[in-house]
């Protein structure tokens, strides 16, 4: 039985100015890695040196990536060997992960879970066991990689304006993206209206785009309640309250949009039973900024909060074999759940304390930024910079910071939805 305490406070940081975070990008300095352990290689045709195979990377916009990597490369080489090709600066907020199948969150919706991997481990640790890295005629044959890793966030943070590289802001907007998608699945999940929202930010963002599918922007439930015919006749409405927006700005936006409770985005979600007895995942557990989200699963999808707890507030997390136990401080109460394997009970366990610590790093870093950037600006634009964010929207027209409107301006946002549902 292990355990792991995690009562250690990250404090909050003031927030930095959406343009001078991304000015910072291009004086980021690139971490160095091992050239000769991974490269990235054209195709599975080309002919590897004796130690090395094929892996195949995927990233969030769809593009393959193929690498020739030895088997005592670290895992760290090979995340950071596409990140350079990818030209994403910051290293922090990604990472290589294995991709299993899961039993779904309610309403048989097919999903998948994502294991990252450690970057300090050899590449060679995560191979099928069938494999042992060693060279296969029929793999020679074929040509067929190896192993298949997917580029994923692995850190989520609440103020977006952490995320100082605009390549790491794309793929990070992708990855909400995607978790609408999963996470949203169920027509209870959240108001439709707040799904109209999001897309009216993700449309601006791929405004110049000419293959835009309403299955890659909608939910299933809001596709079968509205139609594609009514959708697409209001696609104009929305979009045209947010055209004088930048689409950094609307990337930055739809971030901070998709990390508002309830069933923010920016969140790791892996199955989980209440009990023992049960064979098949009826809960999940959320690994959020902010703390651990425990919440039930009924038939329908529908996610019902059993217990949330900031970090602060949890004095501990253990796992016996499948069973893994989080208790809160002081009179806070404990529960417990169970893994479909102890493996999986360990990792969730792992994957909690390497979250938390890098969420107080990133908090920390931000915070030494914000003092740099203060201390070498003159004390005009420093006014000035204050000012620009005590600015608020009215009348539907957004000019700073779209969670400023009421609730009232933001019904009148979509207007041609008031009849129905508003």
């Amino acid at each position: 039985m292990e355990r792991i305490n995690v009562n250690e406070r990250g404090e909050e940081s003031p927030c930095c100015s959406r343009s001078e975070n991304m000015e910072k990008a291009n004086s980021l300095k690139f971490p160095p890695f091992n050239h000769s352990g991974v490269y990235i290689i054209p195709s599975l045709s080309v002919n590897l040196s004796i130690g090395f195979k094929y892996v195949q990377v995927e990233t969030l916009s769809d593009e393959t990536l193929l690498l020739a990597v030895h088997e005592k490369c670290k895992v760290r080489d090979v995340y950071l060997c596409c990140c350079s090709h990818l030209n994403i600066k910051n290293d922090q907020i990604l990472g290589l992960a294995l991709r299993n199948p899961s039993e779904g969150i309610g309403c048989n919706h097919p999903r998948y879970e994502y294991f990252f991997l450690e970057f300090d481990q050899s590449i060679s640790k995560y191979a099928p066991k069938h494999s042992r890295f060693s060279y296969s005629r029929n793999d020679l044959i074929n040509n067929r990689p190896f192993l298949m890793l997917y580029i994923r966030v692995r850190l989520f943070v609440d103020m977006v304006q952490l995320i100082r590289c605009r390549n790491t802001l794309e793929q990070y907007y992708l990855q909400l993206r995607h978790n609408l998608l999963d996470q949203w699945s169920a027509s209870n999940s959240v108001p439709e209206e707040r799904c109209w929202e999001m897309t009216a930010l993700a449309l601006q963002v791929d405004q110049n785009r000419e293959d835009i599918k309403i299955e890659q922007y909608f939910p299933l439930w809001v596709i079968n309640i509205r139609g594609f015919d009514f959708i697409r006749q209001n696609l104009a409405k929305i979009q045209k309250h947010f055209k004088n927006i930048s689409k950094i700005g609307s990337m930055q936006e739809y971030c901070q949009q998709a990390s508002r409770s309830p069933f923010a985005l920016n969140c790791h979600l892996y199955g989980l039973r209440r009990s023992k007895a049960d064979v098949v995942d009826n809960a999940v557990i959320g690994i959020t900024p902010k703390g651990v989200d425990i919440c039930g699963v009924e038939n329908d999808g529908e996610r019902i909060l059993l217990q949330s707890l900031q970090w602060r507030k949890i004095s501990k997390l253990s796992f016996d074999k499948r069973k893994l136990s989080i208790a809160g401080v002081g009179n806070s109460s404990s529960i417990s759940l169970y893994a479909q394997s102890e493996f999986k009970a360990r990792y969730i366990l792992e994957f909690c304390r390497s979250f938390h610590q890098a969420t107080i790093h990133s908090h920390s870093q931000l915070r030494l930024d914000q003092c740099k950037h203060m201390n070498t600006f003159p004390r005009k634009r420093k006014l000035l910079w204050m000012k620009f964010r005590k600015m608020r929207c009215h009348k539907g027209k957004l000019e700073n910071n779209y969670s400023t409107l009421s609730k009232k301006n933001r019904k009148s946002v979509f207007p041609f939805l008031q009849k129905t549902f508003l």
